[in-house]
């Protein structure tokens, strides 16, 4: 019975979250973001057959779009630009004149913002490809992207969540992840993409026993990090918390480990040679990544003080980030709102950390929760695992973003340590004894209710998100 209504509440969570996600695509405005623009034609360009951007100049991608399409995006970039609300009168018009202007391709280039492997871009791309096959015009293209998008994310969500999961649920639909799961974003796909692997070893790992088909995944989806962004191949070291002895040999254990590892660097390098992520020469930031690494050799210690020091900065603004940053343009379409709300979900992400015993492997007895006891090896790989990607995500923006000596790091987002945010969560779950929870009579309904009041504060600030984005687009 306990179990039924906490499975009831948790549909009714992620059923709330996914239409709000909806209401956010028709309801943001599309280019609110400055990325977006570049994000979207990287989507376009994939979803017509291209998947390799061409190299304009440094740091300068594009490619031949679809004309029609680009005006139509071109109209919101502008508004975007003087700082004026985009008119859905003014909207229309443009889309009218594009659907009924003569077909034809230009070029339009883009930063390394949008230099990503096709990967993270496939539910755009879909979504963007099945609106051309059906003949719709150039708004409902658009948001069919967008759609796409959330579409995947969607689907996504539902077998991304791995053991005890709840807390990686509330993170992974803070009301700045649903944004960007109704945008041309790159995050959400690259995030679940992650955090699927992530769970697949975690998995394994409870259950004690690899099949060949769960070997073959393990591969694939930890190969296909270094498909993402290339901070993601890190995470391919999740490979190392599925056990020796859950392998049929040691020997397979470590071919299993080798290839995983060796693939996602070998594809993360291979892309990231030919299409490097340097944005600070794009955003003309003064980042040269050539002068930044010789001033690291010379002044050692410099670098690992910029390094603490944006770590130590990072820590007093990063959550917010994580839960009520929206837009990424000037002001009026860029804001930040919900600290409170955001403390607050913190919060009850870590107690779901500690009182979830939902999302047992199947096969599991539940007699047997109580006496089992925390993976305080597994919670040490997880941290691990968050220090390394937090780690490597200061170091890219150091070497690709910031100017030489630059303290603290420019062009962080609390965003980019969503990842690590749900590993520490997962690693708490690790760590407790089931039988923290499990003794208490009406366990379930402790996470029944946190889960409530994560939906409650989700939906209060993402109503306030939209009535702002109402101001910008009407």
């Amino acid at each position: 019975m306990q179990r039924t209504f906490l499975s009831q509440v948790v549909v009714g969570y992620v059923v709330a979250m996914l239409v709000v996600a909806l209401v956010f695509v028709y309801r943001v405005t599309p280019a609110s973001g400055i990325g977006e623009g570049a994000h979207f034609r990287r989507a376009l360009q994939i979803s017509e057959g291209h998947l390799f951007a061409l190299r304009v100049a440094h740091d300068h991608y594009g490619g031949r779009l679809d004309g029609r399409l680009l005006s139509y995006m071109e109209y919101f970039e502008d508004q975007r630009d003087r700082g004026t609300p985009s008119s859905s009168g003014a909207a229309q018009d443009r889309a009218y004149m594009a659907d009924h202007a003569a077909s034809g391709r230009r070029f339009s280039e883009f930063g390394s913002t949008a230099s990503y492997p096709p990967l993270p871009y496939l539910g755009s791309a879909i979504g963007l490809a099945i609106a051309k096959a059906g003949h719709a015009g150039v708004a409902t293209r658009l948001m069919a992207g967008r759609l796409g998008q959330l579409g995947l994310f969607a689907l996504m969500l539902l077998v991304v969540l791995p053991y005890r999961r709840l807390s990686a649920l509330v993170l992974l639909t803070t009301p700045t992840a649903l944004h960007l799961a109704s945008t041309y974003s790159a995050d959400p796909v690259t995030n679940t993409l992650c955090l699927l692997f992530v769970g697949l070893c975690l998995r394994c790992r409870t259950i004690g026993a690899v099949s060949r088909r769960e070997a073959v995944a393990l591969i694939l989806l930890g190969g296909g990090m270094g498909l993402l962004k290339l901070t993601c191949c890190v995470l391919s070291a999740a490979i190392l918390l599925v056990p020796t002895r859950a392998f049929p040999a040691p020997r397979d254990a470590l071919r299993v480990r080798l290839m995983t590892i060796g693939l996602s660097v070998a594809l993360a390098v291979l892309w990231n040679g030919f299409f490097p992520f340097v944005p600070g020469h794009y955003w003309q930031t003064g980042g040269d990544p050539h002068l930044v690494l010789a001033y690291s050799v010379h002044h050692p210690l410099t670098a690992v003080q910029i390094f603490w020091v944006t770590f130590r900065e990072g820590l007093q603004w990063w959550w917010l980030d994580v839960y009520g940053r929206f837009g990424g343009a000037p002001v009026p379409q860029f804001f930040k709102l919900g600290a409170m709300s955001s403390l607050a979900a913190l919060a009850i992400a870590a107690l779901l950390a500690v009182c979830d015993v939902s999302g047992r492997p199947a096969g599991h007895d539940p007699s047997r929760w109580t006496r089992e006891k925390g993976d305080g090896l597994a919670s040490l790989g997880l941290v691990v695992l968050a220090a390394l990607y937090t780690g490597a995500t200061l170091a890219a923006f150091y070497v690709g973003f910031s100017p030489a000596g630059h303290a603290p790091i420019t062009g962080l987002q609390g965003r980019y340590f969503l990842l690590p945010l749900i590993l520490l969560a997962l690693a708490i779950s690790a760590a407790r004894p089931a039988a923290l929870c499990c003794r208490m009579t009406h366990v379930m309904a402790v996470p029944a209710l946190l889960m409530i009041l994560a939906a409650a504060l989700a939906l209060h600030v993402s109503l306030v998100a939209l009535g702002r984005f109402a101001l910008n687009w009407h």
